[in-house]
């Protein structure tokens, strides 16, 4: 991933993506809220990633069992084991990282901007 702020690239780890279930992470660099944006096909995509497994594991449990409970359980199973690695990898290919909001910038203290001018020109004393 890209940051629109600092042009930083930074990995989107398995980490970084559960800690941000709603697709909201902070670069690490220059700390800035990012929102991950998706493209046309990440929902198509979505629901075809999860009946990967949650289909089959859904008929098969009804199948075995009849019951339409575990059938539900199956399913949601199912899109657990492929829905989620579909979504970290569409994530981490295809998004868009936004900027949300904007970069806190603190404020200099007085020790700060001293600091600041003493490389500046020299001062001249007055007599």
């Amino acid at each position: 991933m890209k940051c629109p702020e600092c042009e930083d690239s930074f990995p989107f780890t398995w980490a970084r993506y559960l800690r941000a279930p709603l697709g909201r992470t902070n670069c690490p660099s220059c700390n800035v809220r990012l929102a991950l944006k998706h493209r046309w096909f990440y929902w198509p995509a979505m629901v075809l990633g999860g009946a990967l497994l949650g289909a089959p594991l859904a008929v098969l449990g009804h199948r075995l069992t009849g019951s339409v409970i575990v059938t539900i359980v199956a399913a949601g199973v199912g899109w657990l084991l492929s829905g989620v690695p579909a979504d970290w990898y569409l994530e981490s290919r295809f998004s868009i990282p936004r900027m949300v909001g904007c970069r806190v910038v603190y404020p200099l203290k007085a020790s700060d901007a001293s600091l600041e001018n003493d490389g500046d020109e020299p001062k001249e004393e007055q007599a």
